[in-house]
């Protein structure tokens, strides 16, 4: 390989490790804001305007109006990030009704799926999501 080649694939790969580390973080930031902004909507409940939930979701969008729990868990553990929760602290959070073996359960299988972290046993926090990227090497 020519070495203008050699400098410009590395120049290439310095450029899609950047571009993935931005991603990585704008996810993050977006689960953050849809989470406190899921928050909001039901603290405010029926009072706040059903034009609120178009505008985010944009007019084409086919968005659930009921998350899933494991997505729900996730958002949970984000909003309380840095710390850890347990599924006594989740189920609290959590309609009425939520059953504490299925928290249990997601929260099992969310560590498992490398989603969320399990801190010490039976408690839990969001995951470590942003991979560390190596440096350029100054050739």
């Amino acid at each position: 390989m020519e070495h203008s080649q050699r400098e410009e694939v590395i120049r290439q790969a310095s450029k899609i490790a950047s571009l993935r580390e931005n991603i990585a973080s704008l996810q993050i930031e977006l689960q953050r804001t849809e989470a406190e902004f899921d928050r909001l909507l039901l603290v405010a409940g029926p009072s706040c305007p059903p034009i609120l939930n178009a505008m985010v979701m944009g007019p084409s969008a086919e968005r659930e109006a009921e998350k899933s729990m494991n997505q729900t868990i996730v958002d949970l553990l984000l909003l309380n990030a840095p710390g850890d929760m347990d599924a006594e602290e989740l189920v609290a959070q959590l309609p009425e009704g939520t059953n504490i073996t299925s928290v249990r359960s997601a929260l099992a299988r969310l560590a498992d799926q490398n989603k969320i972290r399990r801190t010490t046993r039976g408690r839990y926090a969001c995951a470590e999501q942003v991979p560390e990227v190596p440096q350029r090497i100054a050739s």
